[in-house]
């Protein structure tokens, strides 16, 4: 006969959870660098796509005045009688205008239909400029 050992049912510890430890909600300084690189290079990346596109019937063009207008190119002549504080807003505008119109048959023609809704246009990009400015 095998002698019978005696076991002894011993529990295993179970590893307790921790108390709950709050995080910080603020991210690593890393992270964040890494967030104003991506940012940052979003930017350059848009900038050099605008510089890329090329309007090819109206330019923008900064007076005397400090205001910006849409005038029509190879002649000084105002496309409208509209001006933009900032560039950027102008700028957006005349590229609205070229993807939406054939702007040189509206130069040559003037239609009043066409005209009234470039005006409407304009007057909406204004309003958008007048906001940011507003705002910062």
């Amino acid at each position: 006969q095998i002698p019978s050992k005696n076991y002894k049912s011993v529990a295993l510890a179970t590893p307790q959870p921790r108390a709950s430890q709050q995080r910080s909600l603020k991210p690593s300084t890393s992270l964040e660098r890494r967030f104003q690189r991506l940012d940052l290079s979003q930017k350059r990346i848009a900038q050099k796509a605008r510089k890329r596109v090329r309007l090819e019937h109206v330019r923008v063009t900064k007076k005397g005045s400090g205001q910006f207008w849409i005038i029509e190119r190879g002649s000084r002549k105002p496309f409208l009688r509209a001006a933009f504080n900032t560039s950027k807003f102008c700028w957006e505008c005349a590229l609205e205008l070229e993807a939406t119109f054939d702007v040189q048959q509206v130069i040559e023609l003037r239609p009043p239909e066409a005209m009234e809704r470039i005006g409407e246009m304009v007057g909406d990009f204004q309003d958008r400029e007048r906001v940011a400015l507003s705002w910062g």
